[in-house]
């Protein structure tokens, strides 16, 4: 193109070519949300705000709409795709296409960044990204820890007690690894795994997938 233009606070482009313009739409429109004990953070057009619902002292019941105050914590300096809280709730992580930036809850402190295809949570302030198809990096407490390489192409990586790890080579599996040693723990053979869910003892985990769960 020989001309292109971005409208103001809006995500559309307009590209100029000599026998044509076309116009694109960069993102989503609708905002991404996150909830961690009773706290919200949205982030909309790189605009984050967070609202408390502890605050809210109303008897309200299931399905009653209510008037959530949201602060201006500021503007992230990537476009986010996904917002991931601690599970502490004191740290939230804002996850781009291919690079993250983790934030204070409370002061909006910038507390880590880097590239990344994906982000995952463990325990505390640990957490872990997929930097490409095979090299998975640990931090703890923000400070890089160890880098791993898996045997096979990683799809998606999934955090809580244990790592979850996402490959298909000679069949859909994801494999959970120790956050200390990244040894396997288990391996289970299912295909395309969307989501896991631990539970609060950490001795049970749901693998959710596109329209079944085990």
């Amino acid at each position: 193109p020989w001309g292109i233009h971005a409208v103001k606070n809006s995500n559309y482009v307009a590209l100029a070519y000599d026998e044509a313009t076309v116009v694109i739409k960069i993102g989503k429109e609708t905002p991404i949300v996150s909830f961690n004990n009773g706290r919200v953070v949205w982030a909309k057009q790189g605009e984050v705000q967070l609202a408390n619902l502890k605050s809210i002292k109303d008897n309200l019941a299931d399905g009653d709409e209510i008037d959530a105050k949201f602060k201006e914590l500021g503007n992230s300096e990537i476009f986010a795709q996904d917002i991931k809280f601690a599970p502490n709730g004191k740290y939230f992580a804002l996850i781009g296409d291919s690079d993250y930036v983790i934030y204070s809850t409370f002061k909006f402190n910038n507390s880590g960044f880097g590239n990344a295809q994906g982000l995952v949570w463990g325990q505390d302030n640990d957490y872990a990204v997929l930097t490409d198809h095979n090299s998975i990096k640990l931090f703890k407490n923000f400070v890089e820890d160890q880098t791993y390489k898996t045997s096979s192409k990683t799809n998606q990586i999934f955090g809580g007690k244990l790592i979850g790890v996402s490959t298909k080579q000679g069949g859909s599996s994801i494999s959970f690894f120790d956050w200390e040693t990244f040894t396997c723990v288990r391996k289970i053979d299912v295909e395309s795994p969307k989501n896991v869910y631990w539970s609060s003892s950490g001795e049970h985990v749901v693998i959710c997938l596109e329209e079944c769960f085990y």
